[in-house]
């Protein structure tokens, strides 16, 4: 009898055991493939910059400025910038722009198995959980960032692992002060934390207070300010802002902010193909019950609302849906698993079950990583023409070979920015519309003419109307007869025009952008203090003439002793 049991038990645990074996294998597969996403996006943004110049003067002992000597808060991830700027004090060799990457893919792989773990708990199984997984693998948004220069996978993962541990509390009655204390961090890695915490504590006051009272809330409130508040005393007095300059700079409040914010909302919605996979998450949320769900269905409701309050982002690939990707795609893959659960698979033969279910899994996740890869594996599907460089993106290879303007926007303000750095004289003043790879290749002071940077530009009245239209969020702001005032060394004209050709002041006056360049071309003072030079960079390629203004020199008369004059 006991050798009969045994036979029994034995297969059961040989099945189980590589059961086990299989979803980890596939696990680790939606891993690597994730790494391989990030790395042929390969994507590069400009604002990261920004970052690495702070992170580079702290990293210095010469303190948390863009400007050596100028204290303007003009990033909104303290955090990110701190942890760069310990690994390059630590490593004073390391390239800043490649640790970014490295940190952010290790962030979204974080992100990856903490759905993975949290779907197969509230799901009880392994489907809906590799789903999720793979979902957060195909996702554009967060591939592109990931390898961007920015917070985003960071600030993504503290607010779901957050969000994660207060569920785990809910469910156990652990890990409380854990939630407490990522929120702190993920509100130390960007301002709009604030919002997960205030929600989470919330919900924990409705949820939680006739079983126990305020004691939790209080408890989890404590965890959170007990590192925030420091933290937010800390910089308000460095900086001397409540709000980060960055805030100031965003245009105030209207109808064409609120409609801009909801056109963004609306274009992730058909972009990334929402509207295929909707249904099934409405029928689970309108059939459940779970308290999970709806806070996490709730706090993606508030930070849409966040996202149309500020207007959007004007940085590509829907960055701010990022940032709670997570929340949507450990839904969907749940909801979509119940659904077929639920309506297909009792009502039709396993052949038609395997084939519907693996033609809606290869869809929805060619609908979420299309935004990348079309333009890689399809350039000719998507290839657009960019007016100001005279260039079509994706390139064809003949022309050029970049796949994404931002990538080529941070080439060719290096390239600017190493002559600068080799021509100018020490401590030179250069004023340009972008504030990022410009700034960060050389030592020079620069005025950032779109404010990110700059108190005064941030909070300048008026918009480039032009720009407003466009719909790029951060991008109307300018003063030019401030910028004028400052009498820079160097204004880099045209988006900093290092093109293939030597621009004379015609051509030039067709390529300024935005509000600052433009105010400043209709001042007469300006061309008369300034002249257009034209430089060589290289014999070939995109990156051939560097073509900006510079001050004209002061001419003093001499006047000879005695002659009267």
């Amino acid at each position: 009898m006991a050798d009969i049991q045994e036979r029994q038990v034995l297969p059961s645990d040989m099945v189980a055991g590589r059961t086990r074996s299989l979803v980890s294998g596939t696990l680790l597969l939606i891993l690597a493939a994730s790494v391989f996403h990030i790395a042929i996006v390969d994507y590069s943004a400009d604002d990261g910059f920004i970052s690495f110049r702070y992170a580079e003067h702290l990293a210095r002992g010469q303190g948390l400025v863009y400007n050596i000597g100028e204290r303007v808060e003009g990033y909104t991830n303290f955090l990110w910038v701190a942890l760069l700027a310990a690994v390059r004090w630590a490593i004073p060799s390391v390239d800043l722009p490649q640790a970014a990457r490295v940190a952010g893919t290790a962030a979204t792989l974080l992100i990856i198995v903490l759905a993975f773990r949290f779907a197969k708990t509230v799901a009880r199984g392994s489907a809906a959980a590799l789903l999720a997984a793979a979902f957060l693998a195909a996702h554009s948004s967060l591939a592109a960032w990931s390898a961007g220069g920015l917070e985003t996978s960071l600030f993504t993962l503290l607010v779901f692992a957050g969000a994660s541990s207060y569920v785990s509390y809910r469910r156990t009655g652990r890990h409380l002060a854990v939630s407490g204390i990522l929120f702190a961090l993920a509100a130390m890695t960007r301002p709009d934390g604030v919002i997960f915490f205030v929600a989470t504590l919330f919900a924990l006051i409705v949820s939680g207070y006739r079983r126990d009272g305020l004691r939790p809330a209080v408890r989890f409130a404590a965890m959170f300010l007990v590192i925030f508040v420091p933290y937010f005393i800390g910089r308000s007095l460095y900086f001397g802002d409540l709000f980060p300059n960055t805030a100031y700079a965003k245009v105030a409040l209207g109808f064409a902010q609120l409609s801009r914010g909801a056109r963004y909302v609306w274009n992730y919605v058909v972009e990334y193909g929402v509207l295929a996979w909707i249904l099934p998450v409405l029928l689970y949320l309108w059939r459940s019950r779970e308290e999970w769900l709806w806070y996490f269905a709730g706090l993606i409701a508030l930070y849409f609302a966040y996202i149309v309050y500020v207007g959007g982002d004007g940085l590509a690939f829907h960055r701010f849906i990022a940032h709670i990707a997570p929340f949507i795609y450990t839904i969907a893959a749940i909801a979509l698993v119940d659904f077929q659960r639920r309506y297909i698979a009792t009502r039709t033969p396993a052949w038609i079950r395997t084939s519907v279910a693996g033609f809606a899994i290869v869809l929805v996740l060619a609908l979420t990583a299309r935004t990348t890869m079309v333009p890689i594996f399809a350039p000719e599907r998507v290839r657009w023409f960019e007016p100001q460089s005279q260039l079509s993106f994706p390139g064809n290879g003949h022309d050029h070979s970049y796949v994404w303007f931002d990538n080529y926007f941070v080439d060719r303000l290096a390239a600017a920015s190493r002559y600068l750095q080799q021509h100018a004289p020490p401590g030179s003043l250069v004023a340009a519309t972008p504030a990022g790879a410009i700034a960060y290749y050389m030592d020079h002071p620069v005025i950032d003419m779109l404010g990110l940077t700059d108190k005064h530009i941030a909070r300048a009245q008026g918009v480039y109307q032009e720009g407003w239209v466009g719909g790029r969020a951060g991008h109307e702001k300018g003063d030019g007869a401030y910028v004028l005032s400052r009498a820079p060394d160097y204004i880099l004209m045209g988006n900093v025009a290092v093109v293939p050709e030597p621009l004379d002041e015609q051509a030039m006056r067709n390529k300024l952008v935005l509000k600052s360049e433009h105010e400043r071309w209709d001042i007469p003072e300006f061309h008369r203090r300034y002249e257009l030079v034209s430089v060589r960079l290289s014999n070939e390629g995109l990156f051939q003439y560097f073509t900006f203004f510079r001050k004209k020199p002061v001419v003093v008369s001499e006047v000879r002793a005695g002659d009267g004059r």
